[in-house]
């Protein structure tokens, strides 16, 4: 037995995801082992970058240029369900449901970071600001104290 099916055995994490460049993605994407990310990460993981690559990365750099992200853009992305976890713990799943991917599972703030991470690979400060700055800075304060009307 090979020492990577050993430690597949024991538990291990094996699995690389990515280019595997030094400090260019989270040390568990490079099969480290951590108690906080489990298999509901890894398919945000593959879910975003995916998205990011296909539909934001070969736009980012015109989007910057123009000083706007297209609407379609932001309903897009609205649809995916991934904005619901730029709002913030506990995850207002009552106004948005989180993508099919997560569907079931208990979302915690690494989640939000899987996002973060992903949404940082478009290469853009301002298309990662552009499309969660505000649901992350501005709409956790109206979900807590605002009245009902406003959250509705």
């Amino acid at each position: 037995m090979s020492m990577i099916q050993q430690a597949k055995r024991m538990g291990v994490n094996t699995e690389v995801f990515g280019d595997a460049s030094p400090f260019g993605d989270p040390n568990w994407y490079q099969s480290y082992n951590s108690p906080y990310y489990n298999d509901s990460h890894k398919r945000l993981r593959a879910f975003m970058r995916s998205l990011v690559e296909e539909k934001l990365m070969p736009y980012a750099h015109e989007w910057d240029e123009n000083l706007e992200i297209p609407r379609e853009v932001h309903r897009m992305l609205g649809q995916t369900g991934i904005y619901v976890l730029a709002m913030g713990h506990p995850y207002p799943t009552q106004y948005q449901s989180p993508p099919d991917i997560l569907k079931g599972v208990q979302l915690d703030t690494f989640h939000e970071l899987v996002l973060s991470d992903e949404l940082a690979r478009a290469g853009s400060g301002g298309l990662a600001w552009g499309l969660v700055g505000g649901l992350t800075i501005g709409l956790p304060p109206v979900l807590r104290f605002g009245p009902k009307a406003m959250r509705d």
